[in-house]
């Protein structure tokens, strides 16, 4: 009974054990942790807790990187095969839902867990710098370990319910969102920064204060800087473990149902129901597709709008409640908006261009057309860019509202300095938008996972560089000032970023027609 159960699982550790790309980033996050230690060495001297500097960062680093990972990789545990189709084949087999469970699962989580445990020994470094102790950096690892157990045993739960990975992910970001950040809006919404000090505390209050407390960043801050933290006493592993045990066991209850051949299949359409009429195509055949297909058309981007609008309606009322918004807060906020939509935007197109098309087996097809490469990427590119239209209504009018609300005169005098800084901002974007592009071609799941560690370690690194280089003194560029030596620091990355990302985009032209032949 018991062989059967973990032969799934036992398979999936071999393979982890003897595939190349999880030694990759194990070594890789080793390498990380002791470029951190090179970089703020210089600082050591001038600090009088190094050590707990650096625990600090490494905490906060492996948070956001393992949400990140944990939510690409967790949440296509089931809906992988549902997509593949083969899920069905997996039932035909003598595995329970047990069995299928863990072995599509449990593995990931291990692979997790062996990433964490592999930066511990190199973490100590810590207590020798100074700063803290061996309570701090086990406790560290323990609140990651067990948040990575809840994230790992939610996307499951998620991946069971859904029948596609995007839809999983984002049904795992919204809960995420409701359990972890919905609580901290209310706390503060509701004063609790001042009723945290009472000794009495309403039951809706003690409820507030404990569902803050069960989050593990505030926890890892509690553990790492007590002073920053929360007036109570913060813990988050129990929660953590309870609430992973509790996905798990209702994904496995649940399994059954949402497995089945109708249930992974969308339903046919009904004889009487009306048919969706499509407007007539266009010259650019190929970018009506994406456009019409892929993105919705013209009501795609209507809806977009409406949601964007109301969404940040939404927000702006509820910051005016607590506090006066001017003309000027209210034009940076649409702007900030705006810019932070079209992010993810890119990011999720970016990994559609081609992903979809080499998903569904398609790129064949399209190379047969009379059309060159050169063609067939320019028109996937125009198809898909239409989809900023919403974005780049919302970021005008937000810059329309900056410049009629009075006071704004002095951005003009700042040009100068902001001009790097926005210079690097767009050549990230493009970068990421290649690199996710590049890698869909290359790997058929992870793509826009590989691209966000990449700018997420990138972005680290520089500024780690800035900090050291500029703050530190130990650069003097012509004999100006810090802040010409940040604005060189800066074109320097932007041009070494914007290289980048002509290297990758001359290399995809050759990989599209290597898998369209493939195809």
């Amino acid at each position: 009974m018991i062989r059967p159960t973990l032969a799934l699982f036992v398979r999936a550790l071999r393979e982890d054990n003897r595939a190349k790309f999880p030694t990759i980033i194990r070594t890789v996050a080793v390498l990380f942790l002791l470029l951190l230690v090179w970089m703020n060495e210089s600082d050591f001297a001038h600090n009088t807790a190094p050590g707990l500097a650096l625990l600090t960062m490494i905490a906060m680093v492996n948070f956001f990187g393992l949400t990140i990972t944990g939510i690409g990789m967790f949440c296509s545990a089931i809906t992988e095969e549902k997509e593949d189709g083969t899920l069905s084949l997996l039932r035909m087999t003598r595995l329970n839902p047990l069995a299928i469970v863990l072995g599509k699962s449990t593995a990931r989580l291990t692979s997790g867990l062996l990433f964490i445990a592999v930066q511990i020994p190199f973490t100590v470094l810590c207590i020798a710098l100074g700063g803290t102790s061996f309570a701090q950096i086990f406790k560290v690892y323990a609140i990651l370990g067990a948040y990575l157990f809840f994230l790992c045993n939610l996307g499951l739960l998620w991946s069971v319910l859904s029948r596609r990975t995007s839809r999983a992910v984002g049904m795992t970001l919204l809960t995420l969102a409701l359990i972890y950040v919905l609580p901290f809006i209310l706390y503060f919404s509701t004063g609790g920064f001042l009723f945290g000090m009472r000794a009495a505390l309403t039951p809706l209050q003690q409820l507030q204060s404990r569902l803050v407390g069960a989050n593990p960043f505030f926890d890892l801050i509690s553990t790492v800087v007590p002073f920053w933290g929360f007036p109570f006493a913060a813990d988050s592993i129990a929660p953590s473990l309870m609430g992973g045990l509790v996905c798990f066991l209702i994904a496995w209850a649940v399994f059954d149902r949402f497995s089945s051949e109708a249930a992974t299949t969308r339903s046919p359409r009904k004889p009487g129901s009306r048919k969706r009429r499509f407007p007539r195509p266009w010259r650019l055949a190929i970018a009506w597709k994406d456009f019409q297909f892929g993105l919705g058309g013209k009501r795609g981007i209507l809806i977009r709008l409406i949601i964007y609008a109301a969404l940040l309606a939404g927000i702006l009322g509820w910051i005016h409640h607590f506090n006066h918004l001017s003309q000027r807060d209210v034009g940076g906020a649409i702007s900030t908006v705006a810019v932070m939509i079209f992010s993810v935007e890119l990011g999720i197109l970016a990994s559609r261009i081609f992903g979809t098309e080499r998903k569904r087996k398609t790129l064949g097809s399209l190379y047969v057309l009379p059309s060159s490469t050169a063609s067939l990427i320019g028109q996937k590119i125009l198809g898909t860019v239409l989809t900023f239209i919403p974005c780049l209504v919302l970021w005008i009018a937000g810059q329309m509202i900056l410049d009629a609300s009075p006071h704004t005169e002095h951005f003009a005098l700042r040009w100068s300095e902001v001009s790097s800084a926005l210079a690097l901002a767009l050549s990230r974007y493009i970068v990421f938008a290649v690199l996710v592009a590049y890698l869909s071609l290359r790997m058929r799941k992870g793509a826009l996972l590989i691209g966000l560690l990449a700018i997420f370690l990138e972005l680290i690194i520089t500024n780690i560089v800035l900090f050291r280089f500029v703050f530190g003194r130990q650069i003097i560029l012509n004999g100006n000032d810090w802040q010409t030596a940040i604005s060189h620091l800066q074109l320097t990355v932007a041009a070494i970023l914007l290289v980048t990302s002509l290297v990758l985009a001359l290399l995809i032209p050759r990989r599209l027609a290597i898998c369209a032949a493939e195809d």
